[in-house]
Parts: structure tokens; sequence; C-alpha cells
């Protein structure tokens, strides 16, 4: 079966940052940036990948994404308030 490319969205992507936080004893190299269609939060070394939004008070919605993508809910809320921290920074 033949890939065909139907859309090229490259330029309306954008990565806001990747770091590498600690919550509990573990790592999460957290990358979080945005795609065509708003946010999205990878978090590749525990295989999470979702959703998000790219918005202020946005950490309820980020912290459910994740939820869904595997975190658990202490981890997921963790990450959200880092990034809505960040986004309130920047």
């Amino acid at each position: 079966m033949k890939v065909i490319k139907e859309n090229d969205f490259t330029s309306d992507t954008k990565v806001y940052f990747e770091h590498n936080i600690a919550i509990g004893g573990y790592t999460y190299l957290v990358i979080f940036g945005r795609h065509i269609n708003g946010g999205f939060i990878c978090v590749p070394n525990w295989k999470w990948g979702c959703e998000a939004s790219d918005l202020q008070y946005s950490s309820g919605y980020n912290k459910e994404k994740l939820m869904a993508a595997g975190a658990n809910e202490e981890v997921a809320e963790q990450i959200a308030r880092y990034i809505e921290e960040w986004l309130e920074e920047n």
C-alpha cells in the first residue's frame, strides 16, 4: 500500500519547550508544543502523547488528556501545572 501525503502542516507546528522534569523520583521528558489543531504534550520516555490546550488556565483539561494517555492522576496534575506555570512565565 502506498502512502500519499495529503497535507503539510509543518509551518504551523511549534515546540514551546522540551524539559526533563522529576516527579516522585521519576524523570519525565515533557515536550509541549502546538500543531494545526491546538496544543500537544508528548512524554516519549513513558510512551504518552495527547492533545492539549496551549492556553493559560487549562491545567484541568491537560490533566485529563494526560490521564487518558496513561499517566496517573498525580503525575498528570503535576505535568499540567508545570505547563501552566511555564505559560504564565512565558
